[in-house]
């Protein structure tokens, strides 16, 4: 059985909701505050156009027992999530076609089943100003290509802990 892409599943009916007692979030489902990631798993959406990154940073992360579903691009990406439940976590290039990473860091964040998402830019750029760019609009994290597993491990750990 194939969990990194299922066949159909149904869009997540969930609306995100800022707590006062936690830092995290929690959501509201038929009137019942639950968790996201203890009811939808560790479930890591992957963004990238080269297919051995997707590949090598799914492997990585399902070795640690993450779920994934990857996508090619960034349009890729956001039709997947209109149709998938909410990931745990986004992480994505910032050099894609058709839509530049930022570009798509900005149209996660108008998505309001996706404003508490953490996001990961995963990419060769280095530059000062892309990551205050990416920071400004709602990044989370940055790793630098080429990575190391247990760097990607941790980064991820720590934005979802």
């Amino acid at each position: 059985m194939d969990i990194r892409r299922p066949a159909h599943v149904e869009a997540c009916p969930a609306r995100f909701v800022p707590r006062d007692d936690e830092s995290a979030y929690a959501g509201v489902r038929d009137g019942q505050t639950f968790r996201p990631e203890a009811d939808m798993g560790r479930t890591i959406l992957v963004v990238d156009d080269s297919a051995s990154i997707r590949s090598l940073v799914c492997q990585t992360l399902e070795s640690a027992g993450f779920s994934t579903v990857q996508s090619k691009h960034a349009y890729d990406a956001l039709n997947q999530l209109r149709t998938i439940p909410v990931p745990s976590l986004v992480i994505t290039d910032i050099n894609m076609p058709l839509m530049h990473g930022i570009a798509f860091v900005q149209q996660l964040r108008k998505m309001p089943k996706l404003l508490y998402t953490p996001v990961l830019l995963l990419t060769t750029e280095d530059r000062r100003e892309e990551k205050e760019k990416a920071r400004a609009v709602g990044a989370s994290g940055w790793l630098t290509k080429p990575f190391h597993p247990e760097q990607l491990l941790a980064a991820v750990k720590k934005v979802l802990a």
